[in-house]
């Protein structure tokens, strides 16, 4: 068990309730972790939702419930969804690998040196290219007990051509096929607000609802889904609705089906790293206070993004966003070892000059006008 009743929590005077009630808050939030993590065929998985604003700590409780998979459940099947552009959060746990679509122009850059680092993660054999979800599913179930950060092909941000959001549907199919699995899995949807976003219209209002339905279904079956978002505001009702336990951090909003009233929101402290992540967590009519003092960062020298390069994608070629970049082709001087990697695109000069830091909003102007890289941005993401 990941959470501990220590001193320090009984001696809590962050929220002005009696000590008793202190006490059983804390015990009542330790008893609902532990149903997370408990494997009963019976009863099932468990979906979460946490809650707070940029910094509050949301990715923590993910990292916090992601290494307790990873450590204790080693047969099970660990998947992580990357935001958009963001870090690469997953990178903060012990054990990780990166999974990319063929196809995808997903690339890995350094967001301090703003280079291309795919080369370095696939020396390093941190990265795996599929096909498509079977080939992917074949391929880790020999990665069980450690988290698989997933990137789909053509996961660019939506309305771009037509509404389309294959990236999106892409994890919609995904965790379908999970359901319909025998093996227990955990699937960590990170800004989750990205693929369930409030007001999405024509089709993917009806995939947003079949999207829902499955996260009913996951929680009778043996798949877990822990997700997060800034606040159910920016999320479909429909998806709120169907998550099983809510966690709200520092800075969440009230909500009214949770238990946890203003008051004891308004009342959560900062995070720390002296006093460490308090937060509620809420299944039903229960509820607990929980703290955790362990801080998650990003490795030494692991400050990276994953982002698309249009040139590499086959959705932005097909739509003529870009031009194939075939004719540089190189030729394989031999066949890889184990699964396929792509490697045709190493040591191009074009691609680490003029792809450094490509945007959803860029891509369809880029071929008309010049690109400006911006500076870096000094602060670290530690969401």
């Amino acid at each position: 068990m990941p959470l501990h009743l220590t001193r320090k929590m009984m001696k809590d005077k962050h929220i002005g309730f009696s000590r008793k009630f202190i006490e059983k808050a804390y015990l009542e939030a330790m008893n609902l972790f532990e149903d997370i993590f408990e494997h009963d065929y019976d009863k099932g998985a468990k979906t979460t939702l946490c809650l707070g604003i940029p910094g509050s700590g949301k990715t923590t409780v993910d990292c916090h419930i992601a290494e307790h998979y990873i450590k204790n459940c080693p047969n099970d099947l660990l998947f992580w969804r990357s935001a958009f552009s963001a870090p690469l959060q997953f990178t903060k746990l012990s054990k990780w690998h990166i999974w990319i679509q063929n196809g995808s122009g997903i690339r890995i850059y350094d967001r301090v040196l703003r280079k291309d680092a795919t080369e370095l993660f696939e020396n390093n054999k941190w990265i795996t290219y599929f096909e498509d979800i079977p080939d992917l599913f074949e391929g880790v179930k020999n990665r069980r007990g450690e988290m698989n950060a997933l990137f789909f092909k053509d996961m660019h941000q939506k309305n771009i051509v037509e509404g389309a959001d294959c990236g999106t549907l892409m994890w919609f199919k995904f965790i379908r096929y999970l359901i319909e699995g025998d093996d227990w899995a955990a699937v960590f949807l990170d800004e989750a607000q990205e693929m369930a976003a409030v007001g999405s219209s024509e089709g993917m209002w009806y995939e947003i609802r079949e999207h829902s339905q499955d996260l009913s279904n996951a929680r009778k079956c043996l798949v877990a889904v822990h997700a997060n978002c800034h606040q159910t505001s920016e999320i479909d009702y429909r998806v709120i609705s169907n998550y099983q336990m809510l966690i709200q951090c520092y800075g969440a909003r009230f909500y009214h089906h949770s238990p946890v009233n203003k008051e004891a929101l308004m009342k959560l402290p900062k995070p720390t790293i002296n006093n460490g992540l308090y937060g509620w967590i809420s299944h039903g009519n229960r509820f607990g206070k929980f703290v955790i003092t362990k801080v998650y960062t990003l490795p030494r020298g692991m400050n990276y993004n994953a982002k698309i390069d249009p040139e590499l994608e086959e959705w932005s070629i097909k739509h003529g966003l870009a031009k194939p970049r075939s004719n540089r082709r190189k030729k394989s001087t031999g066949k890889l070892k184990g699964r396929k990697h792509s490697s045709w695109y190493r040591d191009d000069p074009e691609l680490n000059s003029e792809t450094v830091n490509v945007s959803a909003k860029t891509i369809a102007y880029r071929l008309e006008e010049p690109f400006h890289e911006t500076e870096p941005s000094s602060s670290q993401d530690d969401n």
